[in-house]
């Protein structure tokens, strides 16, 4: 994740919940889990990143960077 991160210049901070202890914690609905906050520290947005799941014929729609 640290080079992902680097080579697409990644300039906020991000966690990878390898034991996943942060996800229950935050009971994350799915993992990836999203929480994303704005400047203010406000979360505005907590979810999955889109509708594709393995094995099913919805196609992802990741943004061009993933």
């Amino acid at each position: 994740m640290t080079r992902f991160a680097r080579e697409r210049g990644f300039t906020f901070p991000y966690l990878y919940d390898e034991t996943q202890d942060v996800a229950k914690r935050y009971q994350a609905a799915c993992t990836p889990d999203f929480f994303v906050f704005d400047e203010h520290r406000r979360l505005v947005y907590r979810g999955q990143m889109d509708d594709s799941r393995p094995g099913s014929p919805v196609p992802g729609n990741e943004p061009e960077y993933f």
